[in-house]
């Protein structure tokens, strides 16, 4: 990808934030995804869409497991919808490599974008979300499947 004009990332914004999630949202609902946590992890979506689009020489790593996990609906619940969008924000198709990308370089990745998001703590959240962020790792909304997360995001 090129570099990101001042004109591509207000474009981009404005395409992000006009877009109508709410099908993908709902397959996240229908495979499980609370509603609290789709509606954070929508917030965090559009975070990582805008910030891909203003970084494009950039690994960037969605802020959560439940992101991502929006993420890979919004690309399989109707693969053309998201080319298209991809071209009108990114001028091209914007791959998932999650599974291609060697461990140091996925790592790297995942730092950065921890830096990249601070500014969107979860622990902010802590109330409407499942999970809060761990302290290691950008995950703060995999459900904890009965886990108490607040003692494990405190490494107790």
């Amino acid at each position: 990808m090129r570099a990101a004009t001042t004109t591509d990332i207000t474009r981009a914004r404005d395409i992000i934030a006009g877009f109508d999630f709410g099908y993908v949202v709902e397959r996240a609902v229908a495979a499980g995804m609370t509603r609290s946590t789709s509606e954070t992890a929508l917030t965090q979506l559009k975070a990582f869409l805008l910030a891909c689009a203003e970084h494009p020489e950039r690994d960037i790593v969605p802020q959560s497991a439940a992101c991502d996990d929006l993420w890979h609906e919004f690309i399989v619940a109707d693969t053309r919808a998201y080319v298209r969008f991809c071209e009108a924000v990114y001028g091209e198709y914007l791959h998932h490599n999650g599974v291609t990308v060697p461990a140091g370089r996925m790592a790297a990745a995942r730092t950065d974008s921890a830096r990249l998001f601070a500014g969107a703590d979860c622990l902010r959240e802590a109330a409407t979300a499942d999970c809060l962020r761990e302290t290691a790792k950008a995950d703060c909304l995999r459900e904890a499947k009965g886990a108490d997360c607040l003692r494990e995001a405190a490494g107790r």
